[in-house]
């Protein structure tokens, strides 16, 4: 049995991105935006989660079902959301970010135990809607502007307010700010780790999803500030204003969320439906609401939100934050093929072969019609296709 829950797992990790197999889900980020939405933050991802939900009532007591969940799964949050701090891509941020949900919700719903499973089922439902709309905001951005960098994005939110507010409502559910429904589920994922003792180390648990919740509410601002904030810059100067019917659809997933966390009952009714498979704890059972009074939990909650506004604010001094961007004309997880023709090496011996040779001899390298002109050589993994343009960068040489 312990070899086929490890067997077990393994397959829920790889299929959630979980660290160290979640190299996959970054360099998928090439796909469309709704793609990206729907497989990404939706569908395609949570089958892990979905395989973790399903088992974990049979499973949870079975060694080493526990301690594998809890290891992988906050190591995976904390790693993957201060990695989402140093990307500088718009799209590669909320990439992130959704290894890191993903690795808090395979936690929660692999814990075994029932307000886990509640605050699970509520951060699913939390997830599925500000990520998506996230991830579709970030399309319009870059259809807009023709650009998702952040370090050339900058005052978005003159020319889009409307769709700066839904990237902020959406990033503030993210963060777990009230009424929405991030707030439900960042308050009772704190109250599963803080008071649940039947979770061996629950104290440093909750010590680990502090920083972890920390990390994602910095993030989230990293996000909301790289597109939106600030002054006027030329790729924002040069954007058009978005059609209503373009942003409309995205406007729904934050609404969502906005309802879901203000009728938090239908919220409940919903989510207890999985979590009442389980015993309830020593106290009774956990029960969503906006407002439990000043307890324990609220103090966590508005401590990881000063922890977050600190590291964002502070994220300049952070060693790789800013220092490290991705390395250009390649994705780390598919190696060196899949370095794209007349890159790196080609081009620096192309320049110093025109430097050297005579005025017009080493060719056109754009057009290249005169005959005898020198051209760089072009990988094989990398050929021409026949539109006459070469594969997309993150492509690797089997496509």
């Amino acid at each position: 049995m312990p070899a086929a829950v490890v067997l077990v797992l393994i397959g829920a990790f790889a299929k959630s991105a979980q660290m160290p197999l979640h190299g996959w889900l970054p360099a998928s980020m090439v796909a469309p935006t709704p793609v990206s939405a729907h497989l990404h933050a939706a569908a395609m991802v949570r089958a892990g989660v979905y395989l973790v939900a399903r088992l974990a009532p049979a499973l949870a007591e079975v060694e080493p079902w526990r301690p594998m969940v809890l290891a992988v799964g906050l190591t995976s949050m904390v790693l993957a959301a201060w990695r989402a701090l140093r990307a500088t891509d718009l799209k590669l941020l909320p990439a992130y970010g959704t290894i890191s949900e993903l690795g808090l919700l395979i936690a929660l719903l692999g814990a075994g135990t029932r307000t886990a499973a509640l605050a699970g089922a509520v951060m699913l439902l939390a997830h599925a809607a500000f990520k998506s709309a996230l991830f579709l905001s970030v399309g319009i951005v870059d259809h807009q502007t023709g650009t998702r960098d952040i370090r050339e994005l900058s005052g978005l939110w003159r020319r889009m307010p409307v769709l700066c507010a839904v990237a902020v409502l959406a990033a503030a559910s993210m963060a777990g700010l009230p009424p929405l429904v991030g707030y439900l589920g960042k308050e009772t994922h704190f109250e599963a780790f803080l008071h649940g003792t039947r979770l061996d180390g629950h104290e440093q648990l909750t010590v680990v999803l502090v920083i972890g919740s920390a990390l994602t509410v910095a993030y989230a601002a990293r996000f909301v500030q790289g597109a939106f904030a600030g002054s006027l810059d030329e790729a924002a100067n040069r954007a058009e204003r978005p059609e209503p019917g373009f942003v409309a659809p995205v406007a729904v997933l934050p609404g969502a969320g906005l309802a879901l966390g203000v009728g938090y009952a239908g919220t409940s009714a919903v989510a207890t439906a999985y979590a009442d498979g389980y015993p309830p704890g020593p106290h009774g059972p956990y029960e969503l609401s906006l407002w439990h009074g000043f307890t324990p939990v609220l103090g966590l909650s508005a401590l990881s939100l000063a922890l977050g506004g600190l590291v964002h604010l502070s994220r300049r001094s952070l060693p790789g934050v800013l220092r490290l961007p991705p390395r250009a004309g390649r994705v780390r997880p598919y190696g060196r093929r899949c370095r794209p023709a007349g890159s790196g090496r080609d081009r620096a011996h192309a320049g110093r072969l025109a430097a050297a040779l005579p005025d017009g001899a080493a060719g056109d390298r754009g057009g290249g019609a005169r005959r005898g002109a020198w051209r760089p050589r072009r990988r094989r993994w990398a050929p021409r296709s026949r539109g006459g343009h070469r594969p997309n960068r993150f492509w690797p040489w089997w496509c």
